[in-house]
């Protein structure tokens, strides 16, 4: 075996043991956070849409930035309480993603940036008493790539508050046993309509909102699934 073969093999072993430890790491942070979750009030519905084509060759920015709240207290989806705004972005939004999204170059120019949008989401929490809520998406990709990555990209803050959330597909598996199913195929389970456009990120937030409902009535737990390490 030539000395760069096993110079390839001991960096794999090494990445091996590293993601291992870092496994062990955002399982004991999970069950801490859980083991010390207070009673939830709120779920709050996230699902950011972001630029992108089909070669996957544009960055992915967020473009829009949609919450939409349960009260578990009150079984209700509190629409009044929405939170959506469009987001300004450094490239244009491509001909792909309008008409997959909708959502054209002028409303995003019409948006604001990122930074204020999060500022914004923070005041909106404070205002509306929606400390003791989870923020929930379909999926990791919104909170653990998307915001990330676009945090990264404009050198901005990550926020503490969206570092751990619930992925709905982890809580809808656990009930039903069924892997891998989008937000179309669990509407489709539980024979609830598809409202609205989908792939606009509002839409979609409120589809979300009536599968944690259901999921709610039927007994399903919801709790933190994933969080970003520090």
């Amino acid at each position: 075996m030539n000395q760069q073969k096993q110079q390839r093999i001991q960096e794999r072993l090494k990445q091996n043991e590293l993601n291992k430890l870092n496994k062990f790491k955002l399982n004991s942070n999970l069950e801490k956070l859980n083991s010390n979750l207070e009673e939830i009030e709120y779920l709050i519905i996230l699902d950011f849409e972001a630029n992108c084509d089909e070669e996957k060759t544009v960055p992915i920015e967020i473009i829009e930035f949609p919450c939409v709240v349960y009260s578990v207290k009150e079984n209700k989806i509190k629409r009044e309480l929405d939170f959506h705004h469009f987001c300004k972005i450094n490239t244009p939004v491509t001909d792909f993603c309008t008409k997959l999204t909708t959502i054209t170059q002028t409303q995003t120019d019409q948006g604001k940036s990122l930074q204020e949008v999060l500022k914004l989401n923070k005041i909106w929490l404070k205002d509306n008493k929606l400390e003791k809520s989870i923020f929930v998406t379909c999926g990791d990709w919104d909170l653990k790539t998307a915001l990330p990555f676009n945090t990264k990209f404009l050198n901005i803050e990550y926020p503490d508050y969206l570092k751990k959330w619930c992925n709905l597909k982890v809580i809808f598996e656990e009930k039903y046993n069924k892997k891998g199913v989008g937000m179309s195929g669990m509407l489709f389970h539980l024979n609830l309509d598809l409202d609205g456009i989908q792939h606009r990120g509002i839409d979609d937030a409120a589809n979300i909102a009536k599968i944690c409902k259901n999921l709610i009535e039927n007994g399903a737990r919801f709790r933190y699934t994933n969080l970003i390490l520090n």
